[in-house]
């Protein structure tokens, strides 16, 4: 989904790999907001981008109780955990499901993660079927997360 100041967009059918976030597009649903990731907090919360962030809120509040996940951000270890969940459920490295039940992270966190993949347990992306190395940092540094899990919950 791609949202901007007054309107959501299906861009990607939920049941088809969106090209979102590369090393987590199989494994997440991607909600897309219309901004920059240099972007401060305030512009974030803008006039204008705050009725997106409001917009895109009332979305993943939707798509969290659709697919059961709690409306929460994750930690860092928490996405790694979830990355390595998913390859393990593609059988794309051996080890046991976490058992962690999901919930919200940043494009920039996936990258982090990958960046990051021996800390974490993961295959050298640029070794793997497909190679890759991430780079996307959308919403950025002072996307106000807060915020759009706080409008999740009204």
């Amino acid at each position: 989904m791609t949202v901007d100041l007054d309107s959501i967009v299906q861009c990607v059918k939920p049941e088809d790999v969106a090209w979102c976030a590369q090393g987590a597009n199989a494994c997440g649903y991607h909600v897309e907001c219309a901004g920059y990731a240099e972007w401060t907090r305030e512009q974030w919360l803008s006039p204008d981008s705050s009725s997106m962030l409001t917009l895109a809120a009332s979305h993943v509040k939707l798509a969290c109780g659709h697919f059961g996940l709690p409306a929460i951000e994750l930690s860092i270890e928490e996405v790694a955990a979830l990355v390595r969940d998913s390859l393990i459920r593609q059988r794309k490295v051996s080890g046991i499901v976490s058992g962690h039940p999901g919930g919200i992270c940043q494009h920039k966190d996936i990258t982090t993660v990958w960046q990051k993949f021996a800390r974490y347990g993961l295959p050298d992306p640029r070794k793997m079927d497909k190679p890759f190395w991430p780079t996307h940092v959308d919403c950025g540094k002072e996307f106000p997360m807060d915020e759009l899990i706080e409008r999740a919950h009204a």
